[in-house]
């Protein structure tokens, strides 16, 4: 699979998501920010977020199966909390909550554009999380494995890059 496409269409599906655009809209007032790559050095800012910024981080291929490794960092600028409704003592920070839901909906759209490509899936998913050292920043850096079946006799994947 070429990477720069995969890319192209996973950025594609975040920012046109029907659910992603009404969620951040509800939230935050505008739409979800894609990247396609960044500059750690000059990350977004504030007024970027909430960001998906999308990156490849590795490929593979032999055997059977390609696969490709994409990251997503996840961003949402926010310093609300709210008391618990049932227990008052405990408060609760909104970035790290949202963060999470957000993730969530990225992922569902980007598994939509895997799985309506040449038989491949989403192999695994990891998540670490950064929901205190740039605070009022949270941000989850989610990669996905995505493979895809190689059938002998269909050409040589060094071939087909």
């Amino acid at each position: 699979m070429d990477i720069e496409q995969l890319m192209n269409d996973l950025a594609e599906a975040i920012a046109t998501d029907a659910d992603i655009e009404t969620w951040c809209q509800n939230e935050y007032g505008k739409s979800v920010r894609v990247f396609m790559n960044f500059d750690v050095r000059n990350p977004p800012k504030k007024e970027d977020c909430p960001c998906v910024c999308l990156y490849p981080t590795e490929k593979q291929y032999g055997g059977s199966t390609y696969a490709d490794a994409i990251g997503n960092v996840v961003m949402v600028y926010d310093k609300r909390s709210e008391s618990r409704a049932d227990i008052e003592n405990i408060l609760q920070f909104t970035g790290p909550k949202n963060v999470e839901h957000l993730r969530k909906l990225a992922l569902r759209a980007q598994a939509g554009v895997v799985e309506a490509t040449e038989s491949s899936r989403i192999e695994s998913v990891s998540v670490d999380y950064d929901t205190i050292s740039q605070f009022a920043f949270a941000l989850a850096d989610q990669s996905l494995q995505i493979t895809t079946p190689w059938t002998l006799g269909s050409g040589n994947p060094v071939r087909n890059e």
